[in-house]
Parts: C-alpha cells; sequence; structure tokens
C-alpha cells in the first residue's frame, strides 16, 4: 500500500512572515496526490493548527500502521511553508512557531525520519518547499548535507526534493516556485507512468537560470521507482483547481478599472524614503547600544560592547560579500578591486641570427615560450554607495577570566530603496600572547534581507542575533566545562 501526509501552513504569529502562496500550493499537491489514485490514505493538514495538534495528528495517522500487516510501498510526505535548518536538525515551522521555543512549535526533520524508520516503507519521498524564515546560515551547508545523508542510511531507497540550498530562500508568487515546477514537471509529461527521477530532472533544468534559488536533491534507489500514472484527467483536475483561485482574483471592469496610477501608487508603498532608511540605521545603533547581556551566569563571565565602526575591519574577509554584492547589483553598494599581477607565457617571435640566410629554413622555428608579467583586477571587498554614519558594527563578549574565549560578531549591511541586507560572522580570538590576539576566520557570513519597511523583522533579527551569540557561548561553555544548563 502507499500512504502521504502533506502540509501546508501559510499562517504563522510572527509578524510579516505569512506565506499566502502556501494555501494554494498545498490545495493544488492535495488534487494531484488523491487523483493520482495510488495512495490509499492520505493525510491532509491544512489548517494552520498549532503544533501540538498537528503532531498528534501525524502520530495517529502513523499508529495505524504499527502492526505491519499491511507493508508501505511509498510513503509521500509533502510540507510547504518556513523552514528552519541549524547544525543539528532541520525544522518544519508550524502555525503557532517561537523562534524562542523552536523545538517545541516545529517539526523536527529527525522527530520525523523516527516516525518513517517505524514504518519502515520500501521508498521514502520527502518534497519539501520551505521559504526560509529568517536567517539564511551559509556554515550550515555541510551540516545539513551531513544529517539528510545520514537519514538515507537509516531508511531504505528515498527521494528527497529541497526547494533551495540551505543558504538560500525559496521564491513564491500565487504559487510557490518549486511546487509550481513540480506540477508543471506533471502537466508538462506525456500520459503514462512518470518516475521520481524524471521529476528531478525537470526541476533541476527548470531552475538552471534562477541564481537566487537551486532545489537541493539527495536520492538512494534504482531511478525506476515510479511516482505515479499521468492522464488527461489528472491533467484537467489540477487546472481546474488552479483556475479556481486564478478565477478568484479581482477582475477589472470597465467601470471599475485598475488604474496605472494605482499600481504605481500601491508598488511605491515598499519603497523607502532616504530619510527612512537612515531612520533604520539609528535606530539599529540605537537597539544594539540598549542591549544588556541576559544570561545571568554570561553577566559574570563576560562584558558587552558593541561598536559602530566608519571603516571595514582588517580582521574580516570581505571578498565573500564582494562578490555576493555584484551578482546582487540592485544595492546601493559596489564591490572593490585591487590590482594583481601574474605570470602568463606568450609566443615571441624569433630573432633570425642568420639575417636574411636560411630564411625559409628558419621560418618553421620562429616563434618560442616566453614567461611574461600581466595585471588583472580582483575583487577584494564591498562599499557602500550612501553615505551612512557607520559601515559596520562590531558585537565583543569580553571575558573577565583568563580561561575564556574573547568572541566577536560583525554585521556589515547594504540596502536598496526596498531591501537591507546583513552579512552576519561571529567567531573568537586566538591569543598569540597575553597582549596579542588574531580573529578566526572561514568566511562563512550569513546572509539576511529584510524588506526596509519592516523594522519590527528589522528588531526580531537583532534581538536573536545577540541572543544566538549567548546561546552558543553557553553551549561551549556547557561542553568545555562538563556543566548542565549553567543557568540553572
Amino acid at each position: 500500500m502507499n500512504i502521504a501526509i502533506l502540509i501546508g501552513v501559510d499562517s504563522y504569529n510572527i509578524p510579516g512572515n505569512n506565506l499566502p502562496g502556501c494555501i494554494n500550493d498545498i490545495n493544488l499537491m492535495s488534487e494531484l496526490v488523491k487523483n493520482l489514485n495510488k495512495f490509499d490514505d492520505i493525510l491532509i493538514l491544512n489548517e494552520n493548527s498549532n503544533t501540538r495538534t498537528t503532531k498528534n495528528k501525524i502520530i495517529e495517522f502513523f499508529k495505524k500502521y504499527d502492526d505491519n500487516e499491511n507493508l508501505v510501498d511509498d510513503f509521500f510526505f509533502y510540507f510547504t511553508g518556513h523552514g528552519k535548518s541549524d547544525e543539528n536538525d532541520f525544522y518544519y515551522l508550524l502555525s503557532d512557531c517561537s523562534l524562542d521555543k523552536l523545538k517545541q512549535t516545529s517539526l523536527e526533520n529527525s522527530e520525523l525520519d523516527t516516525w518513517i524508520r517505524k514504518l519502515n516503507p520500501k521508498t521514502t519521498i520527502k518534497v519539501v518547499d520551505a521559504c526560509y524564515s529568517g536567517m539564511s546560515y551559509l556554515k550550515d551547508i555541510n551540516p545539513m548535507k551531513d544529517i539528510l545523508n545520514k537519514t538515507t542510511k537509516q531508511i531504505n531507497n528515498c527521494y528527497f526534493m529541497y526547494s533551495s540550498q540551505f543558504n538560500q530562500t525559496s521564491g513564491q508568487s500565487e504559487i510557490s516556485f518549486f511546487t509550481a515546477s513540480f506540477l508543471n514537471c506533471v502537466l508538462k509529461s506525456d500520459n503514462g507512468n512518470l518516475r521520481y527521477k524524471e521529476i528531478i530532472d525537470y526541476i533541476s533544468d527548470d531552475f538552471k537560470k534562477n541564481e537566487r534559488q537551486t532545489p537541493y536533491f539527495v536520492s538512494q534507489g534504482d531511478y525506476t521507482e515510479i511516482f505515479g500514472n499521468i492522464n488527461d484527467d489528472l491533467k484537467d483536475k489540477i487546472m481546474s483547481v488552479y483556475n479556481s483561485f486564478s478565477n478568484n482574483k479581482p477582475k477589472e471592469t470597465k467601470g471599475n478599472e485598475t488604474k496605472l496610477i494605482d499600481l504605481i501608487k500601491n508598488d511605491s508603498m515598499k519603497y523607502c524614503s532616504e530619510e527612512e532608511m537612515l531612520n533604520n540605521i539609528q535606530n539599529i545603533q540605537n537597539l544594539l547600544n540598549q542591549y544588556s547581556i541576559h544570561s545571568s551566569e554570561l553577566k559574570n563571565l563576560f562584558n558587552y560592547k558593541c561598536e559602530f565602526l566608519a571603516e571595514y575591519s582588517d580582521e574580516i574577509d570581505l571578498v565573500p560579500i564582494g562578490n555576493w554584492i555584484k551578482k546582487n547589483n540592485n544595492y546601493f553598494a559596489k564591490p572593490t578591486y585591487r590590482k594583481e599581477s601574474y605570470k602568463d607565457i606568450i609566443q615571441v617571435k624569433k630573432k633570425n641570427p642568420y639575417g636574411n640566410l636560411f630564411g625559409s629554413a628558419f621560418a618553421n622555428q620562429m616563434y618560442e615560450d616566453k614567461e611574461v608579467t600581466k595585471y588583472r583586477y580582483i575583487i577584494d571587498g564591498m562599499e557602500l554607495t550612501q553615505d551612512v554614519p557607520y559601515n559596520c558594527m562590531k558585537i565583543s563578549f569580553i571575558p573577565n577570566l583568563q580561561n575564556l574565549k574573547y568572541y566577536s560578531t560583525y554585521i556589515i549591511y547594504a540596502f536598496s530603496k526596498t531591501d537591507i541586507v546583513f552579512f552576519i560572522y561571529t567567531s573568537y580570538y586566538k591569543d598569540i600572547n597575553w597582549k596579542e590576539r588574531t580573529f578566526i576566520t572561514d568566511n562563512s557570513w550569513d546572509i539576511l534581507t529584510i524588506s526596509a519597511k519592516d523594522f519590527n523583522t528589522i528588531k526580531n533579527f537583532i534581538n536573536k542575533t545577540i541572543s544566538s551569540i549567548e546561546d552558543m557561548i553557553l553551549s561551549e561553555l556547557e561542553t568545555k566545562f562538563n556543566a548542565s544548563t549553567l543557568d540553572e
């Protein structure tokens, strides 16, 4: 038998994080899965229920197959909504999500995998269209790949399709781009059996020109596993659902036409004035200046310090940021370059030592290799093209005791008329002697883009960033000193 779980979350407690396209995603995918006439039991969760209710429904669904009397061939899991990853797990964020209570308000990938292992299906399929909520962790790419690859060793055949790499966000309009690509594969395929591998190939080709979103796939099978039998009736039903919500958009009539001026005015609401952006930058400074260490233990161990730098520090490597700015050239910033010399080999004419004598005999040996010095310009950083009160923020936790590390976080930003993008790097200093230290870097910058009009989200980002530094320090200290929670 074949069973499926589909989850769609479009409404979130966190302001500014609703995903209206996800309700369309779940309706379309539900119609597809139901009308494949393949799945014997389907659980559809699209009511934005809280985490406890959602998990209980999933558990009850799995419990129906505890006896193993009915062996499961395919288990199909689909999720559309916000997702988040850290070094340990991937989290499917549910409607009541709170980043302060992440495990309590999300479905953990490891938790789902535990239930799947007990189910023991022949083939597990996960299709995850997760628009990333909050910070994109560049340094988390490899750990998350390790987590997913570890999963493949614990279950049988599998096909995992994730909408983006773990340092990217997933885009959507009225339908999420990744789900739309999945559905287009079905709609454009020839009638007959459609393999999971064919879906992966279609989506991969579909996103080749999308620099902002690259789907990620994990496959463990012989590529013969079938998603379902595609026919015209199935395609018509999918299109009927799509047309139902597409046709519900406000229609233009002669008596009530949407005028061009109205469209332009509505779009202009996303744009900031120079004054508004400078206010954002000043308010960020105020937030950081007002911050104090939350943990009572850390208050005794560290001093908090925040600096606002007019120049970028030599401690950090800005090359990754300069490269990002070059690719995303809609910001009031530009990459900076340095001139670099390099050696090259060119062909040069030999001088005939015999003058015109033996000219024809010498013609075949007229060129020789010569090493020359050439120059090129390479990116070495970035600079803003708009005057601002400061270019960079440096948050430090300065130790009060000799056996503690000195931690710092650099936050660099750039902005356009609509967005502000933050680049974040946290590390520690290695002591060279009692007076000198060096900052440890590996170029793993975290990146987050926020609407410039949404200062509440900017404020949440600032608070979350500093809180995460505290959490990281506490975790390291607990590990180092073999302690339980320090605040207990």
